[in-house]
């Protein structure tokens, strides 16, 4: 059975009548029949066309994005694609279009376009920032890794490509990396005046999640050196009481007396320390997050890079790579704690100065409490709460 639609049959029923008003019922009022049969049927054949074409999804390459006609036929839309195929760096057009299309919740659209206009237009560190915001609210963590370390390989002195790939390996649960990440994010921060509590509060946190209660209470300890006045109050000392109370950590460290450091002549303070046995010379600093170590002296401390997770580290001459490890044991004079994260610095073997093996810093003295003086450091062991 042949099922005829019914334009067809309405064209063919219109041309019959029109024909044998004409022609009669001559022969010749088939051709006419078919000849306008032919017409009625271009006619819809165009208009499916133009419907199929108005369902169709549309592709920009240039972009790396697919939208669908009701998205980018909009008029916000389709102003700032015209805009963008008229100029392909137009750093207003790509944000706007980001923007709008954030706003429609096409949110993954949004942060790829951002994605391609960087890459198109040879780096765009604002566009991958916006990208990488996007897809942590999506929760595309891995994809949100790979472009923060885009970021940071752009700017690799710049602290915010490390914050934001500390996020998405703190919200995937991969707390190792994200400490390693937020510490180079604090170290290479500007200002520390200006610095939000957050990055601290964050590591704090994840050193927690991994059972290290005794770490968990440096980032808080450096939060409190910034400012002691504004930031050691009654929440500070609460939590810095309960990770010590549940790492027990007043025995993790140990020492029966207080020991005196004396300045010699400058305002730096250097003392023979012992990193895992093996003897040195270090400069004590209470403004540097860790024990910090040449990689000549790791090796003779049995201390490997390659069992480190990578940090960027913000020195006197200019931003260097570090590697995070731990070692079993650090001693000043009587005063030794266990586990103490240290810094292996790659580069810079200079830095520290002739005859110095590195830095005594916060990730060993905040274990101890620790009074600077203007001609004296006093450090003595905490009383077991």
């Amino acid at each position: 059975m042949i099922i005829v639609s019914e334009g067809f049959q309405s064209a063919r029923v219109f041309a019959k009548e029109l024909g044998s008003m004409l022609w009669g019922e001559r022969r010749l009022s088939r051709w006419f029949v078919c000849f306008a049969v032919f017409l009625q049927l271009m006619g819809l054949g165009a208009l499916s066309a133009r419907a199929q074409g108005a369902t169709e999804p549309v592709a920009n390459p240039e972009l790396g994005i697919t939208l669908p006609p009701e998205i980018a036929r909009r008029p916000a839309v389709s102003r700032e694609l015209r805009a963008l195929s008229r100029e392909k760096c137009d750093r207003q057009a790509i944000y706007r279009l980001s923007k709008e299309l954030e706003d429609e919740s096409y949110r993954r659209e949004a942060a790829e376009s951002l994605v391609a206009f960087s890459t198109n237009c040879g780096g765009y560190g604002e566009a991958l920032r916006r990208a990488i915001n996007l897809l942590l609210d999506l929760s595309d963590y891995q994809r949100a890794v790979e472009l923060a370390t885009e970021l940071i390989d752009m700017e690799p002195n710049g602290d915010n490509g490390y914050y934001l790939r500390a996020l998405a390996y703190d919200r995937n649960n991969r707390c190792e990396q994200a400490i390693a990440d937020y510490s180079s994010a604090v170290e290479l921060f500007g200002d520390k005046e200006k610095i939000s509590s957050v990055g601290y509060e964050s590591m704090s946190r994840c050193y927690e999640q991994l059972g290290q209660y005794c770490d968990a209470m440096l980032p808080i300890e450096n939060w409190v050196a910034i400012d002691p006045e504004q930031h050691d109050n009654d929440q500070t000392r609460a939590i810095l009481r309960r990770l010590s109370n549940k790492g027990k950590c007043a025995q993790a460290s140990t020492g029966v007396k207080e020991e005196k450091i004396r300045r010699k002549g400058s305002d730096v303070i250097t003392v023979e320390g012992q990193v895992n046995g093996v003897r040195g010379t270090f400069i004590v600093d209470t403004g540097a997050s860790f024990v910090t170590i040449k990689k000549s002296f790791a090796e003779r401390a049995d201390l490997k890079i390659s069992e480190g997770q990578k940090i960027r580290l913000n020195t006197a001459n200019g931003a260097v790579d570090g590697y995070l490890t731990r070692a079993k044991t650090v001693k000043l004079r009587s005063l030794e704690s266990r586990r103490v994260q240290v810094v292996i610095q790659s580069d810079g073997e200079d830095d520290f100065g002739d005859g110095v093996d590195g830095l005594i810093g916060m990730s060993f003295l905040s274990r101890f409490d620790v009074v600077l003086e203007r001609k004296m450091l006093r450090i003595r062991p905490r009383e077991v709460q």
